[in-house]
């Protein structure tokens, strides 16, 4: 699971939204903070690691061997990642390349 807080996200909210995910079966959570950039990495509820533009981000168990920079995340950055669009849409006619961006509701476009 993946949340992006946007800057009128309530901590409150936040960790509410994480034990109810937990709750419901989740065994990996990344809260990624833009603004921050930081990736808050939860694997219950109680514990946490925080990872910032200098680290690696990886996919734990849930995800094994994904490991992509924090740092290329965000757009300022000048390694940013940008993925395939037959990727990500599975249209394997597209040669175009999309930059994941978060929209004001926090999710990624």
């Amino acid at each position: 699971m993946v949340e992006v807080v946007s800057p009128h996200d309530l901590a409150d909210d936040i960790a509410e939204r994480v034990d109810e995910y937990f709750a419901a079966g989740t065994t990996l959570m990344w809260v990624v903070y833009p603004t921050r950039k930081l990736v808050y990495i939860y694997e219950s509820p109680r514990q946490l690691r925080i990872l910032g533009e200098a680290d690696e981000l990886d996919g734990g168990g849930v995800l094994p061997g994904f490991r992509i920079p924090i740092a290329s995340l965000f757009h300022d950055s000048p390694n940013t990642f940008v993925a395939p669009r037959q990727a990500v849409s599975g249209n394997p006619a597209s040669e175009k390349f999309w930059r994941p961006s978060c929209n004001q509701g926090g999710r990624f476009e």
